[in-house]
């Protein structure tokens, strides 16, 4: 997920450090979810899918393609 996580991200023109901000986390901690060393809990999950206005299951799932047709 973390991996997802950031191309949606990066998609969007976020910075962690914006994410991070809106998720109520460090920009540290975003790089672990990114990078796959720390969980994306469910609490994290919906404040980021919020924050980037896709659907929690946009970001579950590792096939980009709906991602990138709603950037």
């Amino acid at each position: 997920m973390g991996e997802t996580l950031r191309t949606i991200r990066e998609l969007r023109g976020a910075t962690p450090l914006q994410m991070a901000k809106a998720l109520g986390v460090s920009r540290q901690y975003i790089y672990n979810i990114e990078s796959g060393r720390k969980p994306l809990t469910y609490v994290l999950l919906a404040k980021a899918a919020t924050f980037l206005d896709v659907s929690q299951l946009s970001i579950m799932r590792s096939d980009l393609t709906d991602q990138v047709g709603a950037a």
